[in-house]
């Protein structure tokens, strides 16, 4: 419930309202009758919803506001950069649904408080295929080495030229073998 400002007319009247109930009592003077109007004006209370930047990622509000209206949803989304994935979207108070998977669209429920979105993404990897005598490598999948989203697959082949044998080769140190 919000508290209300309010004005009062006429003659003889007074008019107190309680800072922490918020009810209004009017006091009419018995010395003379007379109508009284009373106009209660109520005041929306609005919130901050502060959006983050960052590197790999932006975030937009769907109405094209910061700001919402106490009770109110507030509906967002997170556009990420090529490759980058989400790691963590949080929000200081209220409840978090994402609505969309797809698009990353997300709603807080009921903005009841200045809030505060928060959000980690992951960088994408580079791989860095080496150039070697006698081979040849070769991605596969049409994939970019450059960019390798975090979670996701990246398929490379390679091909010992005649008079070369099986390569060995390795990840970070560690080996690999087949068609791992």
């Amino acid at each position: 419930l919000q508290k209300a400002d309010y004005t009062a007319t006429g003659t003889n009247v007074t008019a107190a309202i309680n800072s922490t109930t918020g009810v209004c009592t009017l006091a009419l003077s018995a010395a003379k009758a007379e109508n009284v109007s009373v106009d209660i004006a109520i005041k929306t209370k609005n919130y901050n919803v502060t959006l983050p930047y960052g590197t790999g990622y932006s975030v937009t509000s769907l109405s094209g506001s910061s700001q919402v209206e106490s009770g109110k949803p507030f509906d967002f989304r997170l556009n990420l950069d090529a490759g980058y994935t989400i790691s963590n979207v949080s929000v200081s108070s209220g409840t978090l649904t994402e609505t969309d998977s797809q698009t990353h669209t997300y709603k807080i429920d009921a903005v009841t408080a200045d809030t505060t979105i928060s959000v980690t993404v992951r960088a994408p990897l580079v791989v860095t295929l080496p150039t070697v005598e006698g081979y040849s490598i070769s991605v596969l999948d049409g994939a970019d080495s450059a960019a390798v989203p975090y979670g996701s697959d990246f398929r490379f082949q390679v091909t010992s030229q005649d008079g070369y044998g099986v390569p060995a080769v390795t990840v970070n140190n560690s080996p690999l073998s087949g068609t791992t």
